[in-house]
């Protein structure tokens, strides 16, 4: 689903759904149960059952098992007993359920969010919950910002902070696709201003607005990305660019053309590798590019 850049920030602050609970809350059996399948419906995943073994009634939540024996007070968490109930705390730190205490009670985030990378020109966010956060641009680059509350590296992250910045140099967001457990923002693509040539172990700067062109000798061959469905089409306007430029290099030059996803070569920036054949054509790669480039 495509969302409009300009409502970001506002359409994820109305998802903003997390739990507030007494920091010195006791649950029953009865509390147990509903407080996990609260926490099943906003992490989306398998919410609690509950059955009766012998004596016991019980609750089976992933790998855990909450139990009480009928008409009793004597609980078990994991082989851990309490009497009476137990405490949210206890409760929390044995679920391993990330949590953080406030003015005396305790907040669970809405959103746990698992990795935050940048591939090529396209930052991607895997997360579980309701995925309240949004994204800013400024003039350092890009931030994610929360908008709820939310668990990342250890920490939890409260509504309008900054959990990371990506320098991004003036480039803007194109558009934000958003799908179950993930969120890809696309960087509007910059209109390639020249070119140059580096050794073929050098690194690649992905928001370099050049053509990138890492040269090494070979079998005469020149190797480009292929394009990445799972991004929604943020690399199709480079890959198709890069591809013009690559088969008529390789007309000129009378070279093979592979289109492999390389991992040296960033997803969806203007960048290829060439093993020539001989050092003369080096200087013929240099005066083919300044051509097409002109084009």
């Amino acid at each position: 689903m495509r969302i409009p850049v300009g409502i970001l920030l506002m359409l994820f602050t109305a998802w903003c759904f997390a739990i507030t609970f007494n920091a010195e809350k006791v649950l029953n059996f009865e509390e147990i149960f509903d407080f996990l399948t609260d926490i099943s419906n906003i992490l989306d995943v398998e919410p609690p059952s509950t059955n009766t073994l012998g004596s016991f009634v019980y609750i089976a939540w992933g790998d855990h098992i909450v139990s009480r024996i009928k008409e009793g007070n004597l609980y078990v968490l994991d082989n851990e007993p309490f009497e009476g109930g137990i405490p949210l705390e206890d409760l929390l730190r044995n679920l391993k359920i990330p949590h953080n205490k406030r003015d005396g009670d305790i907040v669970i985030p809405d959103t746990i969010i698992k990795s935050v990378q940048m591939l090529g020109r396209s930052l991607i966010v895997e997360y579980k919950g309701k995925g309240s956060f949004g994204f800013k641009t400024t003039d350092s680059g890009i931030d994610l910002i929360s908008a709820g509350e939310i668990f990342y590296h250890g920490d939890i992250y409260s509504s309008g902070e900054i959990l990371v910045n990506f320098p991004t140099r003036g480039f803007k967001i194109e558009g934000v696709y958003r799908e179950k457990g993930k969120v890809i923002v696309n960087f509007r693509e910059k209109p390639v201003k020249g070119f140059k040539l580096r050794p073929i172990n050098e690194r690649i700067d992905p928001f370099d607005e050049q053509l990138t062109v890492l040269v090494g000798y070979g079998d005469g061959r020149i190797i480009f990305r292929n394009f990445v469905p799972d991004l929604k089409g943020a690399d199709c306007k480079v890959y198709s660019e890069t591809k013009r430029i690559v088969y008529k290099l390789a007309k000129e030059l009378g070279y093979i053309v592979e289109e492999c996803p390389i991992y040296q070569l960033p997803i969806g920036v203007p960048c290829f590798i060439i093993l020539i054949k001989k050092p003369d054509d080096l200087k013929l790669l240099n005066e083919y590019l300044k051509e097409l480039l002109k084009e």
